[in-house]
């Protein structure tokens, strides 16, 4: 039977969202399960409109420290990790130098770093 369903959502093409959720639905009538049924195909095709402008968009995508190793990069010891996370050197308007070979995103090599 779910083949057969899979089937039908394929010439419709209703996707597999209606397939995947169908079971967990639970409903007194009829109209009731068609109701929310599609009341979840219709949120699923909001969500996937709304992710694919996103992506569209090209927005900058919001980077974080979490899983970041910092076993390649070179930091003098009078500078704190934490200071570099924080952003401190930038609220106390000190020099931050990011330097290496062309192409190698010098974003992600601290290198050397000065303060005043």
């Amino acid at each position: 039977m779910k083949e057969l369903i899979k089937d039908y959502c394929k010439q419709l093409r209703w996707g597999n969202s209606i397939v995947q959720n169908y079971a967990d639905i639970k409903a007194d009538t009829h109209e009731e399960f068609l109701a929310k049924l599609l009341e979840i195909e219709v949120k699923g095709r909001e969500l996937n409109r709304k992710n694919r402008c996103l992506r569209q968009a090209g927005f900058d995508v919001i980077k974080t420290f979490n899983g970041y190793s910092f076993d390649h990069i070179e930091i003098p010891a009078s500078i704190p990790l934490d200071d570099l996370k924080t952003a401190v050197l930038l609220k106390n308007r000190e020099n931050l130098i990011l330097y290496g070979p062309v192409g190698t995103g010098n974003y992600q090599r601290f290198l050397v770093m000065e303060r005043n």
